[in-house]
């Protein structure tokens, strides 16, 4: 095989081609190459546009588009819904099962297209504020917390700048450092505005 082949060279007159047909031939040609350079073109944006894509971009992404998805956290836990609010740290869905599932984004270690109707959304999912400012807009509500191995059942009673109170169903208040929340489920529940 030639090494030049995948080089750009205008054909070569053919003695039965008339001359008139020469110039037809080296802008067919030229198009063919341009059109060929263009795909090449597409195909490597759209690869550097894959290559800087962040996962709070992604999720942004999905959430704008009311995309049903199944995230699996590494800890195992799956979850398939709605995205509806994104930060650069967090996550926030609505499950098929009417929970609200808060989730910390570098505790997500996949996620997929789930498939069935897109949501309809209403504002933008897109948020600056951190896991505080979502944790208070769901003070009295019951939730389960995950913090690693460490799971807190209870109604949120308050939340502080990184830490939320949680009341057991015995009644003990236990303070959970919001840096080390992973996971929150909340049964039944929306978000506030």
């Amino acid at each position: 095989m030639d090494p030049t082949s995948h080089l750009s060279v205008p054909p070569t007159p053919s003695p039965a081609l008339s001359p008139a047909l020469e110039p037809e031939l080296w802008t067919a040609g030229l198009r063919t190459d341009e059109a060929a350079d263009g795909r090449r073109r597409r195909a490597a944006l759209a690869e550097h546009g894959a290559a800087d894509a962040t996962l709070a971009g992604v999720l942004g992404d999905l959430a704008e588009r009311g995309a049903r998805v199944l995230v699996t956290t590494i800890a195992g836990s799956h979850h398939r819904g709605t995205v509806v609010e994104v930060a650069t740290t967090w996550v926030a869905l609505h499950t098929a099962r009417a929970e609200l599932v808060l989730l910390r984004t570098a505790h997500i270690a996949t996620i997929e297209g789930a498939g069935g109707p897109a949501a309809i959304v209403a504002a933008s999912p897109i948020r600056t504020t951190g896991l505080a400012a979502m944790l208070d807009r769901c003070v009295e509500l019951d939730m389960t917390i995950r913090c690693g191995a460490v799971v807190v059942v209870g109604e949120l009673r308050s939340v502080g700048a990184d830490v939320a109170a949680v009341r057991r169903g015995d009644g003990t208040l236990v303070q959970v450092s919001i840096d080390a929340i992973d996971e929150v489920v909340v049964p039944g529940a929306s978000l506030r505005p």
